[in-house]
């Protein structure tokens, strides 16, 4: 699993001096009001209310009133809420809530299923549905995830959640996620990640470290994706990326084109990602899959109607090798169905993503050390026979023409 760098050490001092500066005290109020990410504002809102409510359990008389029934619950929260805007926070008080904070919503926005397991379940088997609600007020970035769950929580009535339905509900949505979002929405649900570690409203050309962006779509269990972005990045030899290269190396992966190529760009800027409605006609969680096979082979996933902005190539970029057979001539359509199956998993979109990248390296000893990597990362011999002869087929392409008589 990867394991993204904290940054809290760095990200701290920062926060402390746009909230408290030298002060020695600040109101809660204030802080909300002060240019911090909105994850932090939602956490530490979230916990000064959960402070009040367990100082109010300890009153008899207030512990006795009946604030569970429908609506009171919402009563009882608002009222927490404006009192906690009220509440003032020491210098220690602060550093202590910002630290957790800051640990948390980075958990969170890297790898939000892991997070939310650890956070609603901790060491237990089954929990509450009115504990599950009480910690949704937390979350406030990928905002579809906690109004999902609330549903979900709310139709179970008093039944207790399982740590097994809530991992089934989560994979469900973050498979329905990654069907309905094009390459570059896909690439935008990383944007709080970048946001996150910029503190600032990051644009398509800032670049964060590659191991976040690795994290999050390993969390989603997109295996091929991280592999492949992942492999691409360390080819060139960089350790950081920028929303314009993610998108542009997903929607390669995607569409199966050479690293690089320009695509048809878009005039709008870094927008927000449409979110999923969770009320559609059919009763299912989100709206049918936009993408459907290509009649020809089914290799690709459609493009989308609006076309995704002009990636940024990442690192030094070879240009395209008109001298050089297309690999996908090369191989034949009996080698292609057998290579998908016992090299690439039966992942066509894996497959083709590695021919486009191929296709753009101008010589042997650039596509030797890319398969190298591609056999390390997904655990191939390379001496196996379907390996042996891909390789083959991949160095015929840089292979002289045979000499021809005059």
């Amino acid at each position: 699993m990867t394991t993204p760098e904290r940054h809290t050490d760095a990200l701290l001092p920062l926060l402390l001096e746009r909230t408290i500066g030298s002060a020695p005290s600040i109101l809660l109020r204030d802080v909300l009001e002060s240019s911090i990410p909105a994850g932090i504002r939602s956490y530490l809102l979230a916990e000064v209310t959960r402070w009040l409510a367990e100082d109010l359990r300890t009153l008899p008389r207030f512990e006795s009133l009946r604030l569970d029934a429908t609506g009171r619950r919402h009563l009882k929260r608002a009222l927490l809420e404006s009192l906690a805007t009220s509440y003032p926070l020491s210098r220690t008080e602060l550093h202590a809530a910002l630290r957790v904070s800051l640990e948390f919503t980075e958990a969170y926005l890297t790898r939000p299923q892991w997070t939310l397991e650890k956070f609603l379940f901790e060491d237990e088997e089954r929990v509450e549905p009115r504990y599950i609600l009480d910690r949704l007020g937390h979350l406030t970035d990928y905002s579809y995830l906690p109004r999902l769950l609330e549903g979900f929580v709310r139709r179970r009535g008093s039944t207790p959640v399982s740590i097994e339905d809530f991992r089934h509900l989560l994979g469900k949505i973050d498979d329905e996620i990654v069907k309905q979002h094009s390459p570059r929405e896909l690439a935008l649900l990383c944007k709080p990640i970048f946001d996150f570690l910029l503190l600032k409203n990051a644009t398509l050309d800032d670049p964060i470290p590659l191991t976040p962006v690795l994290a999050f779509f390993e969390d989603k269990k997109m295996k091929i994706m991280t592999e492949y972005i992942e492999s691409i990045c360390r080819l060139r030899g960089t350790e950081t990326i920028t929303l314009s290269q993610l998108i542009g190396l997903i929607t390669e992966l995607y569409d199966g084109r050479p690293p690089g190529t320009p695509i048809t760009p878009s005039t709008d800027s870094v927008h927000p990602v449409e979110e999923p409605s969770a009320n559609t006609p059919d009763g299912s969680v989100y709206p049918p899959d936009p993408f459907e096979p290509e009649e020809a082979d089914g290799a690709h996933l459609r493009q989308p109607e609006h076309s995704p902005a002009a990636p940024e190539p990442v690192g030094p970029i070879p240009g395209s090798v008109p001298d050089l057979p297309d690999l996908r001539i090369l191989v034949s359509e009996k080698q292609r169905h057998r290579f998908i199956r016992k090299i690439f998993q039966k992942d066509q979109a894996y497959y083709y993503g590695v021919l486009a990248t191929l296709n753009a390296l101008p010589t042997w000893k650039e596509a030797s050390a890319y398969l190298q990597q591609i056999y390390e990362i997904n655990d191939l011999d390379p001496y196996a026979e379907d390996v042996i002869e891909f390789t083959d087929t991949v160095h015929q392409r840089y292979a002289a023409p045979p000499e021809t008589d005059a």
